[in-house]
């Protein structure tokens, strides 16, 4: 069971940003820190169960990184 939502990174970044949103396209989410540690709540309450959209852009010495994603939640 995963109670929390990470990304696993051993890159030194210059530059980090995730956002989540759900499925209206409202943000839930967002963080520049690389070693975010995400409980699934948003405006001090628990988010309700469903499919969540995330995207990821980094920058380092290598050049940017993007990535989209989904967020499945659960209880």
């Amino acid at each position: 069971m995963n109670d929390r939502w990470t990304i696993n990174t051993n890159e030194d970044w210059d530059r980090f940003h995730v956002i989540l949103f759900n499925r209206w396209g409202i943000k839930v989410f967002e963080t520049n820190a690389p070693t975010f540690n995400w409980g699934a709540d948003y405006d001090g309450q628990i988010l309700t169960p469903g499919v969540y959209f995330y995207q990821v852009e980094a920058e380092n010495r290598c050049g940017i990184t993007s990535e989209e994603g989904t967020l499945h939640i659960t209880y």
